[in-house]
């Protein structure tokens, strides 16, 4: 699969995640290449010992929710993004679905969540 093609399927994936409109204006798409320790790319699993690179993509809606996507799955939805997330955002290392992403999630009353669980 091309990389356009990853970014269409993980897109159209999204978009009913976040809204039922068909065609919503303010769609916007990050992705980047991201090195894994292993074959599994974050996700839980039994995967070969062998340093991996996966694509991840980052689709936001209205930059309010955003889904990511690790080798074209689904991995998490952060509806308030944490200060935790866009550090790691910043530096194309976001966490893998076996890992502590509850600390992507703004909590209310706390700038910053900074542990969670999934």
């Amino acid at each position: 699969m091309s990389l356009g093609e990853l970014i269409d399927a993980c897109t159209k994936d999204a978009l009913p995640r976040f809204t039922k409109d068909d065609f919503p204006d303010d769609v916007q798409v990050y992705s980047w290449p991201q090195t894994w320790g292993d074959t599994t790319c974050g996700f839980p699993g039994i995967g070969g010992q062998m340093i991996s690179e996966a694509q991840c993509v980052v689709v936001t809606y209205a930059h309010a929710e955003y889904a990511v996507y690790h080798d074209g799955r689904f991995a998490y939805l952060i509806p308030h993004a944490s200060d935790v997330f866009w550090e790691d955002f910043a530096s194309h290392r976001l966490v893998g679905v076996r890992e502590n992403w509850g600390k992507y999630i703004k909590r209310e009353g706390n700038a910053d969540a900074t542990a969670g669980t999934n």
